[in-house]
């Protein structure tokens, strides 16, 4: 489905925040890692929750959230395409970024899609993914990610990570704490290594 606006400025003309929607902006000073949420809240169900997790008390973090009681798909900017001030502050600061997407099952509702430029971080989410339990793919799918204005691609080492999540996993992870603490676990521990430079030895 295309989306109805092709920025954020155009969404902003037709909807206002603290009433459709929130934006939520965590610094942590010093920190070299964002974890963004551009479609959370309502557009996209569960990547906001899947955000802050991951994130804690660690990492940066961004969040655009639907919050309107219908129609929160028409709040969906593309993630090359969403460009707002605070979140691309907070980029300016982080050396790496991590964006937590919702995807359709597409007859697939188990494998999560991975992209983005920084091509040592994807497959670090492979490896630990597929350690952890969880169907990870990083070819083969809609959603390379490698635009250069791609949310996630937008630090300023000028390469990231995206993770699409299947709407019957998301689901899932919502209402298992363990499954859940599991792909946080698994993507946690893929962004530590990518941090301290540790090699790949989980394939």
């Amino acid at each position: 489905m295309p989306d109805r606006f092709g920025s954020f400025e155009g969404l902003s003309e037709h909807f206002e925040e603290g009433r459709d929607f929130e934006i939520s902006s965590v610094e942590v000073k010093g920190g070299r890692v964002a974890i963004l949420a551009p479609h959370g809240g309502k557009i996209e169900k569960g990547t906001s929750e899947i955000a802050i997790r991951v994130a804690q008390k660690d990492y940066s973090l961004y969040l655009f959230e639907g919050k309107m009681a219908t129609d929160n798909r028409d709040l969906h900017v593309t993630s090359h395409r969403f460009f707002e001030k605070r979140g691309d502050a907070l980029l300016a600061h982080c050396e790496f970024a991590l964006g937590i997407h919702g995807r359709a099952d597409r007859h697939d509702p188990n494998t999560l899609y991975l992209g983005g430029r920084d091509a040592e971080l994807v497959e670090l989410l492979r490896s630990h993914l597929l350690t952890a339990g969880f169907g990870a793919i990083t070819q083969g799918h809609p959603f390379p990610a490698q635009e250069r204005t791609n949310i996630c691609n937008r630090c300023t080492s000028g390469g990231g990570a995206q993770i699409e999540l299947p709407l019957t996993l998301r689901l899932r992870l919502l209402n298992d704490g363990a499954e859940m603490n599991c792909l946080v676990g698994a993507i946690r521990g893929a962004l530590c290594a990518r941090l301290i430079g540790e090699p790949d030895n989980l394939s």
